[in-house]
């Protein structure tokens, strides 16, 4: 696809309302689009760099099962941090590790050569949706948004018919249902 001259790299600016690019409610499966915008991964990597990656005791599980990966070392600490619930928990607070960074590279402990995740197959949910994020709306609505702290260039604003921001939005609600299923 070419981008085209008034496509941007996308600017989070001031209003927290402008981050938000779609709304889905579960219980009806309606979808509503609320920001046109055009995002495909490249694999640069910048997101296994520039973030900390949280990875809960359940994937930290699958993790380990996983031949020829050494997770001796995988974790920042052994004491656990609590992150805010989005939509996969029913508690208010889900516990998780920080995955280590490389020393030198900072890159996530599991980055391999090539920019290639050595655990893709099992990569925690916080990768999965990156660079987006939820945040409950109410009742059975998320807001899907793009993370507050979003160091990919790869989001573009565009005109509707350029957009793929629905097939996103798909691709989130299968991975959330993936993962509720896995729980």
């Amino acid at each position: 696809m070419n981008m085209s001259k008034h496509q941007e790299k996308y600017d989070l600016g001031d209003d927290s309302e402008d981050e938000i690019i779609a709304s889905v409610n579960f219980e009806t499966e309606e979808i509503t689009v609320l920001k046109h915008i055009y995002f495909k991964c490249t694999g640069c990597a910048l997101c296994c760099i520039e973030n900390k990656i949280p990875v809960t005791e359940r994937e930290y599980a699958k993790i380990e099962e996983m031949e020829d990966i050494d997770v001796s070392y995988a974790l920042e600490s052994l004491s656990p941090i609590l992150i805010p619930q989005r939509v996969i928990s029913d508690s208010n607070r889900i516990k998780a590790y920080l995955i280590k960074k490389k020393p030198y590279s900072h890159e996530c402990y599991f980055l391999g050569d090539k920019k290639m995740c050595k655990i893709h197959p099992v990569k925690p949910f916080a990768c999965k949706m990156y660079p987006f994020s939820l945040r409950p709306d109410h009742d059975e609505a998320v807001k899907i948004l793009i993370h507050p702290e979003s160091v990919c260039q790869f989001i573009f604003d565009v005109k509707e018919e350029e957009s793929n921001t629905e097939a996103i939005v798909e691709e989130i609600i299968s991975i959330i249902n993936s993962n509720m299923k896995e729980m």
